[in-house]
């Protein structure tokens, strides 16, 4: 189907340059700017700047990061319009990226830069080491300096950081001619021009938003910058309707939060665009939102991976049938090779269920390892040039109306809120705690709305359940694990529990019920028993099923 297809008929296509993903990132923006370089670029709580002032910081940017010492640069990227083009300087002096939240766990955020290796750290809070964003970005200009040669088109240029199914972050390497591909899908899907302002709700420091932030910029739309974790709903509201926004990306969670909250209707007027997704939408979600939205304004959704790029793609049509709970992922794109494989490692067939599998050049060109890249999951195909191969771990199904149709996963990683979540990672932090001897987590709720839940064998210990912490509460100090490794009372454990969790985990990350166990019941063969694992609540009848399990009556 065509990249617009059911889209914002009204508007006239976006035409790009055959090679858009292949020209320099600076030359793009200066094409950009130079149409109005007084026409707002970004705007954030306090700061509004225009096409000209961008340009400027991204140039100071990029010439005071090429003094740094040769490598990679972590980016702890902040809402602002100064971090943004910060990021962006960094790109143009041709520096791999390495970018990051930074209001993840600083454990965490520790860990991932041991790992990564970058020779230089930026960021805006201050902290000893980090190259504050304000001295890249401020000052006088300094000439005389010409930008380096741009990025290859198979060469790293931004790395992503996502749940990893060894128990540590996975650092996905991507060209930037690969996000750029993205960027251009994007523009063309919603035929975004220079009239329109666009306000991103998701998080920041993922591989879709910074595709978003490129496209946005390259064609003169406005960037509305806004950050769901430190401002609120009302924020969002107002900033909507000061800004005029013409183009909404978030997903079914906030939406699902915000259309019940008076003003909102109102804020969304000029809207002519939501893309919602990340997460599974439902048919309800959709009925919803055209209750509130204006009647031209069209909804979109796609089905991308940071590895993958986007992977298909459509516009809801007013007229789809309500019958299907969940809506489909879409239609799949042009420009890379598709199969969905049975379990015997054959072609699943039009009418079948298989793990998808893709080859093409928009795929990531590795994962980051030691501070370098490494082809990991992503190989290079020996028949194509530049082509990798990527087994995306999802078991779908391609309907006859040639919509994709996402059924679920050959693994065990899933989804919440956008974020992509291996169960692994949080298990590996729950049995580093002195006293566990086993843990679990799996994902329980139905209604495109999946809840984490987590299962910990203690030594010596009886069973329990507590609700998860709430994101963003503090975690307090935690007592001593000596004592907890001696056998302690089980609410000291759980307050051991719930703290290293909170110490090293992202509150997306966070289960929303940790249950403690004196063993995990487990198959013959070893495997997790997972219809024996209790809900939430209900302790007689888990202390009975435990007396099934353990043999303790």
């Amino acid at each position: 189907m065509p990249l617009d297809f059911n889209g914002a008929t009204q508007r006239p296509p976006v035409e790009l340059p055959a090679d858009f993903a292949a020209r320099p990132l600076f030359g793009l923006l200066c094409a950009a700017a130079a149409a109005n370089p007084d026409a707002l670029a970004v705007v954030d709580g306090s700061e509004r700047l225009t096409y000209r002032d961008l340009l400027a910081r991204i140039g100071r940017a990029a010439r005071r990061i090429d003094a740094e010492p040769p490598g990679a640069v972590a980016v702890l990227l902040p809402g602002s319009a100064m971090g943004l083009a910060a990021l962006l300087g960094c790109l143009v002096a041709r520096r791999v990226v390495l970018l990051l939240e930074p209001r993840q766990p600083a454990e965490r955020i520790a860990a991932i830069l041991h790992d990564a290796r970058p020779a230089a750290v930026v960021g805006d809070g201050g902290e000893v080491g980090v190259i504050p964003v304000a001295a890249l970005v401020d000052g006088r200009d300094e000439p005389g300096w010409t930008p380096p040669d741009a990025f290859a088109p198979d060469e790293p240029a931004v790395v992503f950081f996502t749940s990893g199914s060894t128990g540590r972050p996975k650092g996905i390497a991507t060209s930037l001619w690969g996000c750029l591909h993205r960027a251009g899908v994007n523009l063309q899907v919603w035929r975004q021009g220079a009239d329109d302002r666009m306000l991103n709700a998701s998080q920041a420091a993922t591989h879709a938003s910074f595709c978003r932030f490129l496209g946005a910029l390259c064609v003169g739309s406005r960037v509305v910058l806004y950050g769901a974790a430190t401002e609120g709903l009302g924020v969002l509201r107002d900033r909507l309707a000061a800004e005029q926004v013409t183009i909404l990306i978030t997903g079914p969670a906030l939406m699902r939060a915000v259309l019940p909250l008076p003003g909102f209707d109102a804020a969304f007027r000029s809207l002519r665009v939501l893309r919602c997704g990340g997460a599974a939408v439902l048919g309800a979600d959709v009925a919803a939102m055209r209750g509130v939205l204006p009647e031209a304004c069209v909804i979109d959704h796609s089905y991308a991976s940071t590895e993958a790029g986007i992977v298909a793609a459509w516009v809801v049509p007013r007229d789809f049938p309500d019958h299907e709970p969940r809506l489909p992922a879409g239609y799949l794109l042009p420009g890379q090779d598709y199969l969905l494989e049975d379990g015997a490692g054959g072609d699943a067939g039009a009418d079948g269920t298989g793990e998808l599998v893709l080859r093409g050049r928009g795929i990531a060109v590795g994962e980051w390892r030691d501070g370098r890249c490494v082809p990991g999951r992503m190989p290079a195909d020996p028949a194509c040039p530049g082509w990798r191969v990527f087994r995306t771990g999802d078991l779908v199904r391609l309907g006859d109306d040639g919509l994709l149709r996402f059924v679920g996963r050959a693994d065990q990683q899933i989804k919440i809120n956008g974020v992509r979540i291996e169960p692994a990672e949080i298990e590996a932090v729950l049995r580093r705690v002195p006293g566990v001897t086993d843990a679990a987590v799996i994902a329980r709720g139905g209604d495109g709305r999946p809840m984490l839940l987590a299962y910990v064998a203690i030594a010596g210990g009886a069973p329990g359940s507590v609700p998860g912490a709430a994101p963003g509460t503090a975690a307090g100090t935690a007592p001593g694990t000596a004592a907890v490794a001696a056998g302690c009372e089980l609410p000291v454990m759980r307050a051991v529990l719930l703290a290293r969790l909170r110490a090293e985990l992202p509150a997306v990350m966070q289960p929303a019920h940790l249950m403690l166990m004196d063993a995990l019941p487990r198959l013959a063969g070893g495997k997790l028993d997972v219809g024996l694992l209790p809900e939430p609540g209900g302790q007689g009848a888990l202390r009975r099923l435990l007396g099934k399990v353990t043999g303790r009556g």
